[in-house]
């Protein structure tokens, strides 16, 4: 029999490697090596959900019910669609149980835990993803790497730097683990290491979010940032606010911007060198190559190669905007109920017939909002609508009445994500990790605003 105790300490350690799996097939190659493990973590960690649930040990309650009708749309839609994707939507939302709930049902004591935890966890990674795709950048290296059944890129392409994971999910992993860093130099107490470590990492993350170029990532981070100068600001004046808002805006922005100018330069020059070192080689070659054909057949005499390929280090990005109309136009078909997830690719080549890339691809939409509604109609929407709409509620009202600064800055993190599923689908619907991330920093939120994580006055206290 296990004690409280114990319960507790397994708890933490399955959650702690779970997220450590989670963040982990954020390289999504990595997902099948690691699927088995996913899965039976999953189902281990949605009993130990309900063992919580019975126990009534719950860090916020209308958040729980919100969540729960959310999740009993998406089981209302899988019974009344096509059966033959059924037990595949009954996993989606077993993985749905667990990853809503993965810090809400728990106690006071292994969410603050928790927290420590899972932030080592998220930092180690993102530490580690930035300094390979830096290193890739610095190192002029562009890879297109074979990994089981898949090949994956490493450095420039089309403009933007791929790195372990894709642009549009490293660039909001670069923001996550900004603001953590953020936050944790907000703390009353810290080594100097943990304070030079902490900016470093600012740093790296600054320049990989800025070389990855993704937009939707971008416009999430004006916003954060908006809201950080808005109530980082002490004085009452809403004037002095809006202005300590845009001026964090600006300088987010002007660092943004001079980061990919200074990258252009940098690929200029390294283009320029890499060029001359190629001509120098090629004329070398040309030259022991046509005395050699001048010897045996004078007659065969040729021009000196030209235009010598270099790599092109421009930055560009793409429109999602073909991708939304088909999916307003496929869920206003079944607008009550949608189609269910599973059953959603089969429906593509009617609604995409003309991108046929999309009709390849995983039921997603680049934009959580549509995705869902195709997924469970008006009805999941509107269920998903209010725990936008109570989360947001809470955070902002927190910023507003408390001083601590490290915590507002905590809240920040799932405001981020959630603006950028605007422009991805990447908190349901997807083994990947980021709805993980999205989901453990709603629940640490949820903490904070019931004085529960990060109070002042709390012995469990992060350091």
């Amino acid at each position: 029999m296990l004690t409280r105790n114990k319960t507790n300490a397994l708890e933490l350690i399955l959650k702690t490697i779970f997220a450590g799996i989670a963040i982990a097939s954020t390289m999504y190659f990595l997902y099948p090596y690691l699927k088995p493990y996913y899965q039976i973590l999953t189902v281990v960690l949605t009993l130990f959900g309900i063992y919580r649930f019975f126990r009534g040990e719950i860090i916020d309650k209308q958040f729980f019910l919100f969540y729960a009708l959310f999740i009993l749309a998406n089981l209302i839609s899988s019974l009344v669609n096509d059966r033959s994707q059924l037990i595949g939507n009954m996993i989606e939302i077993v993985l749905m149980f667990c990853m809503g709930y993965m810090t809400v049902l728990t106690t006071k004591e292994n969410q603050t835990r928790l927290y420590i935890l899972i932030r080592r966890v998220f930092q180690a990674f993102a530490l580690f993803a930035a300094i390979i795709a830096i290193s890739l950048f610095l190192s002029n290296q562009s890879l297109l790497v074979p990994f089981g059944e898949e090949t994956f890129r490493l450095g420039i392409f089309d403009g933007r730097l791929f790195g372990l994971v894709n642009p549009n999910g490293g660039a909001i992993l670069s923001l996550v683990s900004i603001l953590l860093s953020f936050s944790h130099l907000h703390r009353s107490s810290l080594t100097t290491s943990s304070k030079v470590l902490s900016y470093l990492n600012i740093i790296l993350q600054f320049m990989y979010f800025s070389l990855q170029q993704s937009r939707g990532a971008l416009l999430a981070a004006l916003v954060v940032f908006a809201l950080y100068g808005f109530f980082a600001t002490k004085s009452k004046n809403y004037l002095r606010k809006a202005g300590a808002a845009l001026s964090v805006v600006l300088v987010f922005l002007i660092v943004n911007q001079g980061v990919i100018k200074a990258s252009e330069h940098y690929g200029a020059a390294l283009q320029k060198y890499e060029r001359k070192l190629s001509q120098e080689e090629s004329t070398e070659s040309f030259v022991q190559e046509e005395v050699t054909k001048l010897k045996e057949e004078p007659e065969s005499v040729t021009s000196p190669p030209e235009n010598i390929h270099g790599r092109e280090h421009q930055f560009t990005s793409g429109s999602r905007l073909a991708l939304w109309q088909g999916a307003v136009k496929m869920g206003s078909e079944k607008f009550l109920l949608g189609y269910s997830n599973r059953n959603i690719t089969a429906y593509y080549p009617k609604f995409f017939s003309d991108l046929p890339a999309v009709t390849e691809s995983a039921p997603s939409f680049h934009n959580i909002y549509l995705t869902i509604f195709v997924s469970t109609g008006i009805v999941g929407v509107l269920c998903f609508l209010v725990i936008v709409f109570y989360v947001v509620k809470r955070y902002l009202t927190f910023m507003y009445s408390s001083s601590n600064l490290e915590a507002k800055i905590i809240l920040l993190i799932p405001l981020a994500i959630l603006f950028q599923q605007f422009f991805e689908s990447s908190i349901f619907y997807t083994v990947l990790g980021f709805n993980f991330v999205f989901w453990a920093f709603v629940g640490f939120g949820l903490g904070i605003c019931n004085r529960q994580l990060l109070h002042d006055e709390d012995e469990l206290t992060v350091r």
